[in-house]
């Protein structure tokens, strides 16, 4: 007889260059199971057939320079509103094609609607989990940026895109933004694992994970990773249950 099945809520993985200081809310039933990792050297293996990163060197990963890649406007305070390609499992729920994705300037994409016209900058406390706007929300460097101080056609100070579909992977990266009002520059990515229910993976004892994984990647920043408080974390659709990194 099989055991209950257990699924991950959006396994999240944060691939981290930066000091380890931690995450503030462990993993709970309540909250949903995931696992997390600090370094490329340390990636799932408790389960055969989970989806790997693509090649490195994540030191200097980047999209910048791949033709294929998409880059944002010039910053307006507005999100972009993105129509995702592929099924991605998250906090419990499924976003299916068609779903849209909203790409922040400042760090963060989020699959709520209200998205579209609300540009918050992450001054609540604690600012995840937090029940005000933006919730559903995926924040690798959440801060209050400025991509309009280099005009077109710059390449630096922009954030660029690139959905793959032979790994089904969705990249948004960051690129040298520039804080508001300030010379601090960060550069780092996030990549989304997509693939329906081809990446639900059980193993021998009838668990269910989920392969959709979720990579943070930071490559260089002008002075200290948290020196803006910026906010690295996730959150479900209530904004009553996430984690942040601190």
């Amino acid at each position: 007889m099989k055991t209950s099945r257990i699924a991950l809520a959006g396994l999240v993985i944060a691939l981290l260059t930066i000091p380890a200081f931690g995450w503030v809310q462990e993993p709970t039933e309540a909250t949903g199971y995931y696992y997390m990792y600090d370094e490329a050297s340390e990636p799932p293996s408790f389960v055969a057939g989970f989806p790997s990163l693509p090649e490195g060197p994540y030191s200097n990963y980047s999209i910048r320079d791949n033709p294929e890649a998409t880059k944002l406007e010039p910053y307006d305070d507005r999100a972009l509103k993105y129509e995702i390609e592929d099924s991605f499992w998250y906090f419990g729920y499924w976003y299916r094609p068609g779903n849209h994705m909203y790409l922040s300037p400042d760090g963060w994409f989020s699959f709520d609607e209200m998205m579209g016209t609300w540009f918050p900058i992450p001054d609540k406390e604690p600012p995840i989990p937090n029940s005000d706007d933006p919730n559903e929300l995926i924040a690798p460097l959440w801060g209050n940026y400025n991509p309009t101080a280099t005009p077109e056609p710059s390449d630096s100070n922009r954030v660029y895109y690139l959905y793959d579909e032979e790994s089904r992977i969705l990249t948004v990266e960051w690129y040298k933004v520039k804080y508001y009002e300030k010379e601090l520059e960060y550069s780092f990515l996030a990549t989304i694992q997509q693939g329906g229910r081809d990446l639900l993976i059980e193993d021998e004892y009838g668990i269910l994970y989920s392969g959709h994984l979720i990579h943070f990647l930071y490559n260089t920043c002008t002075n200290t990773w948290n020196a803006d408080r910026n906010i690295t974390g996730i959150e479900d659709y209530t904004g009553q249950s996430g984690i942040y990194y601190q």
